[in-house]
């Protein structure tokens, strides 16, 4: 912290006052993230993640395998 504090010091009043506006604006979208933040509405988007079946992914790794035995022929 004593770092933080010394590099602040070495600014002069013009931009510690810019990195307290800065510190400031960052504090007041963290406060309206965490008014914003509504748990069920959350749940309900991760609700609709897709998933893929067994199957479905079983078509991606019999693919994987074969592309995996193809040579390119060579000139």
């Amino acid at each position: 912290m004593q770092i933080q504090n010394a590099k602040y010091e070495l600014l002069n009043e013009q931009q510690q006052a810019e990195v307290q506006n800065f510190i400031n604006s960052l504090l007041e979208n963290q406060e309206a993230m965490k008014a914003n933040f509504n748990a069920s509405k959350y749940k309900k988007k991760l609700l609709k993640v897709s998933t893929w079946t067994e199957n479905e992914v079983s078509v991606f790794e019999k693919n994987n395998k074969l592309f995996k035995k193809w040579t390119p022929s060579t000139w």
